[in-house]
């Protein structure tokens, strides 16, 4: 599943199976079973911590353009496109009825 399968309404969460850590408000994340690695930036890091608990895209994007100084449609352009990256990576899941 890749962005374009994603949309405003789902609601997503990110996997358990991560390990992470803040470095100077940055987050360092490692997936012992594949032996990757990933460094997000600030609004990655916040993006990240936003995705503890299962969110709706939408929700997401609301709380990104209060706390960042960015339109709504680059927003969700670029949200879609992280999550998207994350989807692909293994790191993120949608989550339906059945999985919250």
């Amino acid at each position: 599943m890749s962005n374009s399968t994603l949309d405003l309404h789902m609601r997503v969460r990110r996997i358990d199976d991560v390990l992470d850590t803040e470095i100077d408000e940055r987050t360092v994340m490692m997936d012992i079973e594949k032996g990757s690695y990933l460094g997000l930036n600030l609004t990655g890091s916040r993006i990240w911590s936003l995705l503890a608990e299962a969110i709706a895209i939408s929700e997401l994007c609301d709380r990104l353009t209060a706390e960042f100084d960015v339109s709504r449609e680059q927003c969700e352009q670029q949200v879609m496109d992280f999550l998207g990256s994350l989807l692909d990576r293994g790191l993120l899941q949608v989550v339906t009825d059945e999985t919250s």
